[in-house]
């Protein structure tokens, strides 16, 4: 019996994934800091001429959705369409993983 192996299971393709993967990381990472920075010179401005220097604070995804910026909103809707390609391309590598693990024990 013959096995079907999908095309896009070879090293190379699965290279390409891992280098994606890594770069949509870089992207959620890249566009959640734009968003604090427009946060803190936009609607939060004032909050944010007001904290000594050295302060440290975490923005959570609650407080960046509730900036009231237009702006913020929309990149808000990017990262989260960034973490669902990242989480569908982890899982698509994972599966071609395991495929080609199975088929490796068989033979």
């Amino acid at each position: 019996m013959a096995k079907i192996i999908p095309f896009n299971t070879n090293n190379a393709y699965a290279k390409v994934m891992d280098k994606t993967i890594i770069a949509l990381e870089q992207m959620e990472a890249d566009v959640l800091d734009t968003m604090v920075n427009l946060a803190t010179e936009g609607k939060w401005r004032q909050w944010s001429e007001e904290q000594p220097i050295g302060t440290t604070f975490t923005f959570t995804e609650e407080a960046l959705r509730d900036t009231g910026d237009e702006n913020v909103d929309l990149l808000c809707e990017l990262v989260c369409k960034i973490i669902e390609i990242r989480e569908n391309f982890n899982e698509q590598l994972n599966v071609q993983q395991q495929e080609n693990k199975s088929f490796c024990a068989t033979h």
